[in-house]
């Protein structure tokens, strides 16, 4: 029978979550990682997303240091590596499907010119090689390659 008090009704609710904290969080975990809940996240964020940004930006203001070590967090965890790489590459100029340029990046272990071994020497980091008038990218060079590439 439901509570004709709105405050015993929250009341309930609350202990009833309390109690059942872990099976509506498999619940809630399970609903965000299907189609229909990205969709919603996304169509919430994009509606409130002057709200959103301004409450982050107010929690940043209270908590620096827990702004500045979960700053730190993201940017050591692959995603943020990923985010990292790709800024500098638009940044640079180039132009094409990153995600796929950046799965390339990850898992090529030579050079596409000389075929040296780029995770052994430190001579020959991996260079991201592009057209600089369109910004389109053509392949994962050693650095003495791209350079040699550019001059």
């Amino acid at each position: 029978m439901p509570y004709k008090d709105p405050e015993k009704a929250r009341e309930c609710k609350k202990r009833c979550y309390e109690r059942n904290r872990e099976k509506y969080k498999a619940i809630q975990e399970k609903y965000r990682n299907t189609e229909k809940g990205k969709k919603t996240k996304q169509e919430y964020y994009e509606n409130n997303k002057e709200k959103i940004n301004t409450n982050a930006k107010k929690w940043e203001r209270a908590n620096p240091e827990k702004a500045r070590e979960k700053a730190k967090k993201y940017r050591s965890s692959d995603k943020g590596i990923k985010t990292q790489i790709i800024y500098k590459w638009k940044y640079r100029g180039l132009v094409d499907d990153y995600d796929k340029v950046y799965e390339r990046y990850e898992y090529t272990l030579f050079c596409d010119l000389c075929g040296c071994d780029l995770d052994q020497c430190t001579k020959s980091v991996k260079s991201m090689d592009h057209d600089h008038n369109t910004g389109l990218f053509r392949n994962i060079l050693c650095r003495m390659c791209n350079w040699r590439r550019m001059n």
